[in-house]
C-alpha cells in the first residue's frame, strides 16, 4: 500500500526550560501514532482493530492530549480540537493513501485521550477506537478483501485518509 505521509510540529507559547527535547519525544509520538495507524490500515483485511497503542517517552511532566481521525471518502483531515492552544507544543502526523479520492469527503475522529504524568519514563498511550473508527476500519477490510480477489495483480487497493495528532502542556 502506498501511503503520502507528513508531520508537523508546533510550538505555541512558552516552553520552560529542561522541555526542550520533550517536543522531540511528542514528534515522535506522533509519527509512531501515523506508523501504528497505517499498519492498522493495512491489516483491516485480516483482523479488526479495536485499540492502536504508542510509545511515548515522558521527559519533562505534563499533559498530553491526542485526537486520531479517519477520512475514507476523501483527503482532509482534521485532528485539531477548535479549542485555543495551552502553552505548549503540538505535533500532527497522516497520511493519504493512494485510491483515496481527490475531495475533501468526511474526517471523523475516531479516538481521544487525555493523560497526565507526573514523572519522567516510558510510557503507553492507547487509542480506544470508537464505534465509527471500528466500522471505517471494517468496511475498509471487506473493500479490501474484495478488491484482492477481483484484482489479484496489484494495483491501487482500497485505503483512506488519517491523522493524528497530539498536545503536551509541561506541568507548572
Amino acid at each position: 500500500m502506498k501511503l503520502l505521509v507528513g508531520s508537523v510540529i508546533l510550538l505555541t507559547g512558552l516552553v520552560p526550560s529542561g522541555a526542550g527535547s520533550q517536543h522531540m519525544r511528542l514528534r515522535q509520538a506522533c509519527d509512531s501514532a501515523a506508523s501504528a495507524v497505517g499498519h492498522a490500515v493495512a491489516d483491516a483485511v485480516t483482523t479488526q482493530v479495536t485499540v492502536i497503542d504508542v510509545q511515548f517517552r515522558v521527559v519533562v511532566p505534563g499533559t498530553v492530549t491526542g485526537r486520531m481521525a479517519f477520512n475514507p471518502s476523501g483527503q482532509a483531515i482534521r485532528v485539531a480540537s477548535g479549542k485555543p492552544s495551552p502553552p505548549g507544543f503540538r505535533c500532527g502526523a497522516g497520511a493519504i493513501g493512494a485510491s483515496v479520492p481527490m475531495r475533501r469527503g468526511h474526517s471523523e475522529v475516531v479516538s481521544t485521550l487525555r493523560r497526565r504524568f507526573t514523572t519522567a519514563g516510558r510510557y503507553t498511550l492507547t487509542f480506544d477506537l470508537n464505534s465509527a473508527g471500528r466500522r471505517i476500519l471494517a468496511r475498509l477490510g471487506a473493500r479490501q478483501r474484495a478488491y484482492r480477489e477481483h484484482h489479484p495483480h496489484g494495483g491501487r487497493p482500497p485505503s483512506i485518509a488519517f491523522g493524528v495528532g497530539f498536545s503536551y502542556v509541561p506541568a507548572g
